[in-house]
């Protein structure tokens, strides 16, 4: 029986009905039933103490990152407006002369 959990014991000896699925080549137990003493023992999966907390971490950083595939695929293409403008070259004598208003 595999699990990270497991709820009941079985002692050496005891005989047992195990109740499962057949994969290739092994039985793999969900269930095992001690028929003498009437008691069950089962595998349990994750505890909700360590699901909740890695949902509440994972679902931010895939929330990420389709944010980020959105914006990649979204964005236009292209140059930005006014690229093949010229710039203005503007001495910094004449920039200080004008008040650092951006002229002269």
């Amino acid at each position: 029986m595999r699990g990270r959990t497991f709820a009941g014991a079985l002692n050496e000896g005891d005989r047992a009905r195990a109740h499962g699925r057949m994969r290739p080549g092994t039985f793999r137990a969900d269930r095992v039933e001690n028929p003498t003493t009437g008691a069950e023992a089962r595998a349990g999966g994750t505890p909700g103490a360590v699901l909740v907390p890695a949902c509440l971490f994972i679902a931010p950083v895939v929330a990420f990152l389709a944010w980020g595939a959105y914006g990649l695929f979204t964005m236009p293409s292209g140059p930005p407006p006014g690229w093949d403008r010229p710039l203005r070259v503007v001495r910094v004598t004449e920039w200080w002369r004008s008040g650092c208003r951006g002229g002269g």
